[in-house]
């Protein structure tokens, strides 16, 4: 277990803004049901009301926000116990944290799967890094990732041809670059956008480099 606490590390509050949206979900369960129940429709008046419970729940547990102990710029929302691998939507920043604290990764990461993601736009450059460890790449690993469609666009949009690269690894290391469907989570507002491709990798020294590499 970690720590509860670090230097720099900023503390999760409850954030009535998501609060109210998880209150306005039950509530809307609770008026679909009031709508059916007198027409009959009483097992998917139930089904309605226990589903907007449910989901209600989910939001009101993980209402949470706290400053980014990288930038100081709001993320949310969040759990009020454990966090893992959240980024920070202004910094790019990954943190983590438990027991109502968060705080910044450490440098030098090295994630147990793919967790870091980088979007890939129009053009982009690889750093010669290692995307397991960070250390000095000695050879490549091809991975083919598959443009997820998210969302937004329209499912009459023609699907956007598969991307191969080659992700750098050192000698010692495998596996280091992976692609995510639910490229969305962190990506909301290009994802409504239409089609996007993550690539998530291991290293956060890779992460960051490709960051500054690229622009950010």
């Amino acid at each position: 277990m970690r720590e509860s606490s670090r230097p720099g590390g900023t503390r999760v509050v409850r954030s009535w803004r998501w609060t109210a949206f998880s209150l306005a979900i039950a509530a809307a369960g609770a008026a679909g049901a009031a709508l059916l129940w007198p027409r009959g429709y009483g097992y998917w008046a139930l089904g309605v009301a226990l589903a907007g419970l449910a989901v209600a729940a989910g939001v009101f547990f993980s209402s949470g926000a706290a400053p980014c102990p990288s930038c100081g710029k709001e993320i949310a929302p969040l759990a009020f116990g454990e966090n893992r691998y959240v980024r920070c939507p202004a910094c790019g920043g990954y943190s983590e944290g438990e027991g109502g604290a968060l705080w910044a990764i450490e440098p030098d990461r090295a994630a147990g799967r793919p967790e870091f993601a980088l979007p890939l736009r129009d053009r982009w450059k690889l750093p010669p890094l290692c995307c397991v460890c960070g250390e000095e790449a000695v050879r490549t690993e091809r991975v083919t990732l598959r443009r997820a469609f998210t969302r937004g666009a329209s499912p009459t949009t023609p699907r956007l041809p598969n991307l191969t690269i080659e992700a750098p690894h050192c000698a010692l290391h495998a596996g280091g670059a992976a692609l995510d469907g639910e490229a969305s989570r962190e990506f909301s507002v290009e994802a409504m956008k239409g089609y996007l491709t993550v690539l998530r990798v291991r290293s956060y020294r890779f992460y960051r480099a490709f960051r500054e590499l690229n622009g950010g």
